[in-house]
């Protein structure tokens, strides 16, 4: 009896990974897609500063926008790398993700 639950364990853990991996890029889309829209209200400000302090904070600002934006490219294109393996390994939630 022991060893008949042997394969259906490893298959619920298969399958429990495969979830986990599924809602981990759920969640990670999710993140990127709240970050874009935070930070589009930013990169559409049409205010250039009216002296030089300001101007240098509002640089300053946009500097570490470019950082976060590299860093959030880096976070994008894993989670495309591993949606393409999900739909390529058909996936049982594959056609959500096409």
């Amino acid at each position: 009896r022991y060893t008949s639950l042997t394969e259906p364990c490893q298959i619920r853990r298969e399958n429990l990974e495969e979830s986990l991996i599924l809602f981990t890029v759920l969640h990670d889309l999710e993140d990127i897609s709240q970050w874009i829209q935070e930070k589009y209200a930013h990169v559409n400000n049409l205010d250039l500063g009216s002296n030089l302090e300001e101007t240098l904070k509002l640089f300053k600002k946009h500097e570490q926008l470019d950082q976060e934006i590299q860093t959030q490219n880096k976070l994008m294109q894993v989670a495309s790398k591993t949606t393409k393996q999900l739909i390529e390994r058909k996936h049982f939630a594959h056609v959500q993700l096409v």
